[in-house]
């Protein structure tokens, strides 16, 4: 069996979408119903915060926080095959992601993409 780029291309997606969905899982909740909303029922912004009760900002802002998350996971990740001492920064982060709440910001350092996650605990 001869595999061309094409299905390099393929398997790297399906990797990719199987990877999303593991990290969603481990949002917070509030964080996971909006992804699936979106990403998995494809619903838009204004119907997502029709269906949680929440604002239309309110929503841009968590897609936009995850967003962030999931594609610097993923960037560690990519990495973490190679090297597999990234694998305990990744490790680390998706640890923190199953907490109550997210705030996350990304810096830049040197050209190198730092993730910074705060955890909030709602009391």
């Amino acid at each position: 069996m001869k595999i061309n780029n094409n299905d390099v291309d393929i398997i790297s997606e399906k990797e990719k979408a199987q990877f999303i969905l593991e990290v969603i899982e481990k949002f917070p909740e509030e964080h996971k119903k909006l992804l699936k909303l979106r990403y998995i029922s494809c619903l838009k912004m204004k119907q997502i915060a029709a269906t949680l009760g929440v604002s239309t900002n309110t929503v841009r802002k968590r897609i936009d926080d995850a967003t962030k998350i999931i594609n610097e996971l993923w960037g560690i990740y990519e990495e973490a095959k190679i090297n597999p001492e990234k694998m305990k920064e990744f490790d680390a982060i998706i640890e923190k992601l199953d907490k109550e709440a997210v705030k996350v910001k990304i810096k830049n350092e040197d050209r190198k993409s730092m993730l910074n996650i705060s955890i909030i605990n709602k009391s």
